[in-house]
C-alpha cells in the first residue's frame, strides 16, 4: 500500500549525452593514434629482436656454416677452420706467416694427402696410429698399459681433443709420410743422368722494367746487367730442386738457350727474367738430389693446389679469424 502524500521512487534516468560530430571525428582520431602508436611498438620490438636473432645468426650459424675452401670437390665450412685453428694453436702444424691463413693451409694439405693416397690404395692401420700414438705420449720412456692411458688422457685433457681428434692427427701425419715414401722412387740417384738447365735470374721493380727491357732487346743478356740490377746465378738445376715462384720453373725449361723470358711478376712491384744459358742431360750431385728430396712435398703440394682447390673469394678472414677464435676460446 502507498501512503497517502507520497509519490512512489523512481529510477534516476541520466540526461542522454548528445555526440556531436567534432567529439565523434576527435575519438577516432585518438582510437587511430593508439593503434598507430601499439603498431609501431610491436614493429619495434620486433626489429629489435630481429637484430638480436640475426646477430646471433651471423656470428655463430652462418660463421659455422660459411664456405672456406673447397678440396677435390670436398667442401669445408666455419667450423672446420675452428678446428684446424685450434690444432695449429696447438703446435701440431707449420707456423704460416699469417695466422689467419694458417688453418685454411692445414685443411687443404691434409685433404690432398688423403685423397691422393686413397687414390694410390695407400692406407693407415689401427695398429700404425696405436704405436704413432704410444710414441707420441710417452716419447723415450717406458710405460705400462695403465700408466700409459693415464698419461694419454692427462695429454688429451691439456689439449681438449678427444681421442678420435687425436687419432685423425696421428692417421694424417702417416699418411703425409707414407706419401712421401712413395715420391722419393721418382727422385734420381746420385750420379744419375738427369735433364738440366743452366739458369741466370734478374730482379727489377716497376721503374727499372723499361730499362732492362731495352737492354735485352738490344741484344744483351742478363750478366751484362749484374752490376745495376739484382741478378742470381742459380746454375745447372733439374726440375723441382729450388722453390721458384708459381710459373717461373715452367718458363725457364721452355726456353731456348740464350733467351730471355718476358718480365714474369713475383709480386710487389716486382718482376723476374730469367735466362738459360745451357742445357743437357747430366749427372746429379748429392746435394741436388737431398734438394730434390727437401722440396719433394711442398713442390707436390703446390701443384695439387692449383688443379683442385678453390677458395671462397669472398671470405672476410679477418672475421672467420675472429669468430674462431672466440668458438675455441683461443
Amino acid at each position: 500500500m502507498i501512503e497517502s502524500g507520497t509519490m512512489p521512487k523512481r529510477d534516476k534516468v541520466l540526461p542522454r549525452q548528445h555526440v556531436t560530430r567534432r567529439r565523434l571525428a576527435r575519438w577516432q582520431q585518438e582510437r587511430r593514434k593508439r593503434r598507430f602508436y601499439v603498431s609501431a611498438g610491436i614493429a619495434i620490438i620486433a626489429v629489435v629482436i630481429g637484430t638480436i636473432i640475426y646477430g646471433v645468426y651471423d656470428t655463430n650459424i652462418s660463421m659455422a656454416n660459411k664456405w672456406v675452401t673447397t678440396v677435390g670437390g670436398t667442401r669445408f665450412v666455419g667450423t672446420d677452420y675452428a678446428d684446424a685453428l685450434h690444432l695449429c694453436q696447438l703446435g701440431f702444424y707449420g707456423n704460416a706467416s699469417d695466422p689467419r691463413e694458417a688453418p685454411i693451409i692445414v685443411i687443404e694439405q691434409n685433404e690432398l694427402v688423403k685423397q691422393r693416397t686413397a687414390e694410390l690404395h695407400i692406407y693407415v692401420n689401427d695398429s700404425e696410429i696405436d704405436d704413432l700414438m704410444r710414441t707420441a705420449v710417452q716419447g723415450n720412456a717406458t710405460l705400462n698399459d695403465d700408466e700409459f692411458q693415464q698419461a694419454y688422457q692427462e695429454l688429451l685433457d691439456s689439449m681438449e681433443l678427444t681421442d678420435k681428434q687425436f687419432a685423425v692427427i696421428m692417421e694424417n701425419s702417416l699418411l703425409q709420410q707414407k706419401l712421401y715414401e712413395y715420391l722419393l722412387a721418382d727422385v734420381p740417384d746420385a750420379g744419375e743422368n738427369v735433364s738440366q738447365i743452366y739458369l741466370e735470374i734478374l730482379t727489377v721493380n716497376e721503374s727499372q722494367l723499361s730499362d732492362v727491357q731495352a737492354r735485352v732487346d738490344g741484344g744483351e743478356h742478363l750478366a751484362d746487367l749484374q752490376g745495376n740490377y739484382t741478378y742470381n746465378e742459380i746454375g745447372w738445376m733439374p726440375r723441382g730442386a729450388f722453390q721458384l715462384p708459381t710459373g717461373i720453373e715452367e718458363v725457364a725449361f721452355n726456353l731456348s738457350v740464350g733467351n730471355v723470358s718476358d718480365p714474369l711478376p713475383i709480386g710487389n712491384g716486382f718482376y723476374y727474367l730469367v735466362e738459360v744459358t745451357d742445357k743437357g742431360e747430366r749427372p746429379i750431385d748429392e746435394a741436388l738430389r737431398e734438394q730434390l728430396k727437401y722440396n719433394l712435398l711442398p713442390r707436390w703440394m703446390a701443384e695439387e693446389h692449383e688443379g683442385k682447390v678453390e677458395r671462397n673469394p669472398d671470405l672476410n678472414l679477418d672475421k672467420m679469424y675472429d669468430w674462431a677464435l672466440a668458438k675455441i676460446g683461443g
